[in-house]
C-alpha cells in the first residue's frame, strides 16, 4: 500500500513543525515536504508530486 504523500506550507515555523509532529505518528502519511513561502511551496511541487497540500491561505509570495 503506498503512502499519502503532504507537503506542508506555512510562514510559521512552529505551526508547520507541530503538523508535521502530528501527522508524522500516521505511518500511511509521507511529509515529502515542508515551506515557508509560496515560492518555496512551488519549487517543492516542481520536484515531488504530492497527493495532498496542507497550506495557509495567507502566506509571502
Amino acid at each position: 500500500m503506498s503512502k499519502i504523500k503532504i507537503i506542508v506550507a506555512d510562514d510559521h515555523q512552529l505551526f508547520r513543525e507541530g503538523i508535521i509532529a502530528l501527522l508524522s505518528k500516521n505511518e500511511s502519511l509521507d511529509i515529502i515536504g515542508e515551506a515557508a513561502s509560496a515560492s518555496e511551496l512551488f519549487e517543492l511541487m516542481d520536484k515531488n508530486a504530492p497527493h495532498v497540500v496542507l497550506m495557509d491561505i495567507s502566506m509571502p509570495e
